[in-house]
Formats: structure tokens, C-alpha cells, sequence
């Protein structure tokens, strides 16, 4: 070693980044070196270091789908799962905000949508996105549908879809890109809450020591995530979810 140069100076620049985003018990293992236990945690195959990755440009020929979870005083969460040919799963885009109308949302999820597009055989423009899996708050989805936005309604069950995503998980086949929120929401900074979804899955733990129910705290992006992954999965094509209605 260098006199006078540390570990953290020789370190890439994407990765202390990624470290610096670390919050709560991450932080302290990772960035403190301090050994601390994962008791409660959900999803405790969750690692930062290989599973938040720098951007690369999606191929056109993936599919997408949208996860959305409402929110006003908590946090509304829109995610753009991009899903590779091999069924490996990528946060792309993120908006996670409170504060703001479903109106307000509408027009950067319509900019990212478009930007989500690709040529068919005939040189036409279409929409890589397959579906929009969201709560099932049919006022909000009849706001969206007004802007063009269509939703289905997501498969809500909560434990196999937790189990759904943490299977993916520990096969390696999620990863968040480390540039995929759109906008830092500074009320939820100021407050020390998670900023996204990245940040919310560190401290997503169970309510109780049965682990049948997680809490109800900071988990708009991990309900988004499971809103999507688990209702894609188990998608058995037209008419399984319908608009404002249960299954």
C-alpha cells in the first residue's frame, strides 16, 4: 500500500457510490466494517455491492413492464422493469415522490413510456411494454387511463409474492440500475425515509417473529416490485386481471 492512500482512495468510483447510498444496518456492515445482524429482514439475500449495477443501454428487443403503487402523503412509485431474453429482471426507471397528484405524475410517465418504443417489421413505432400492474385504486387508474395510461390490476397476494421476488433475487436475475430514480424527493431526504426502492429494501422486515405479514412501513417500492414481478409471472393473458375490480 501507497503511504498515505487508503483503501477508499483506490476504490472505482461507482462503487463508493453505491456504498454511499448504503442506509441502516448495509451502511453500518459495509461502509462502517461493523458486523451487524440481519434479524427480521425480508430479503436478506439482498446484496448492494453486485445487485446495484451501472447502467448499460436496454436492447430494443426487451420487454418491459410497469409496476405503479399510489401514494400522495406516502410515496407514489411507478417502476420500468426492463426483462431480458433469459428472464433477468432490471429497474431502469423509478419515480418515487409524495406530494404529487396523479395528474402530475401522468406526463413523465407518458415522456418515459415513449422513450421505452421500438420498430416493428413495418417500421412503426410500438410500445415495449407489455403491461402496467398496479394497486387497485380505481380512481387513480381511471386518472391514468384518461392520459392514455392503461392499467391491470396487480396480483396482490403477499406471500408468494414476496417469495416470488426473493427467489429471483437469490438466482440472480434482479438488479437495479444505480441511476434508475428520477428525482430525489427531498421532504422523504430530509426526513431520513427511503428515497427509493433501493433504500427501502434494507430495512423491509417482517411484522412479527411468525413472518407471515411484512410491516407496514417504508414499502411502496418493495409492494411495486412485488406488484410486478409476481403478477407478470403469474399473468395468464387476457381477462385474468381487470381494470377496478378484483381477480
Amino acid at each position: 500500500m501507497i503511504e498515505g492512500v487508503t483503501l477508499w482512495d483506490i476504490l472505482p468510483e461507482n462503487y463508493k457510490l453505491r456504498l454511499s447510498i448504503l442506509k441502516g444496518r448495509y451502511r453500518q456492515r459495509f461502509l462502517e466494517n461493523k458486523w451487524v445482524g440481519y434479524e427480521g429482514l425480508i430479503y436478506d439475500v439482498f446484496n448492494p455491492g453486485p445487485m446495484v449495477i451501472p447502467r448499460f443501454d436496454i436492447p430494443k428487443e426487451w420487454d418491459y413492464i410497469m409496476a405503479i403503487d399510489f401514494g400522495f402523503n406516502a410515496p407514489f412509485v411507478c417502476q420500468f422493469w426492463a426483462i431480458s431474453p433469459d428472464d433477468v429482471w432490471y429497474l431502469d426507471k423509478e419515480i418515487y415522490h409524495t406530494k404529487r397528484t396523479v395528474n402530475a405524475h401522468a406526463p413523465l410517465i407518458l415522456k418515459l413510456m415513449k422513450e421505452r418504443e421500438r420498430e416493428n417489421e413495418y417500421g412503426e413505432k410500438v410500445s415495449q411494454i407489455l403491461a402496467t400492474y398496479s394497486d387497485h385504486d380505481s380512481e387513480d387508474q381511471a386518472t391514468l387511463e384518461e392520459h392514455g395510461i392503461t392499467t391491470l390490476n396487480a396480483n396482490k397476494q403477499v406471500s408468494p409474492g414476496i417469495q416470488c421476488v426473493y427467489d429471483r433475487m437469490e438466482e440472480g436475475k434482479i438488479f437495479f440500475f444505480e441511476d434508475a430514480l428520477v428525482e430525489k424527493d427531498p421532504l422523504l431526504d430530509m426526513k431520513g425515509k427511503p428515497t427509493c426502492t433501493v433504500e427501502e429494501i434494507q430495512g423491509y422486515i417482517w411484522r412479527d417473529e411468525k413472518k407471515e405479514e411484512p410491516k407496514k412501513e417504508n414499502d411502496h417500492g418493495c409492494d411495486a416490485t412485488r406488484y410486478g414481478i409476481f403478477s407478470h409471472t403469474n399473468d395468464e393473458g387476457p381477462g385474468f386481471f381487470v381494470i377496478g375490480g378484483e381477480r
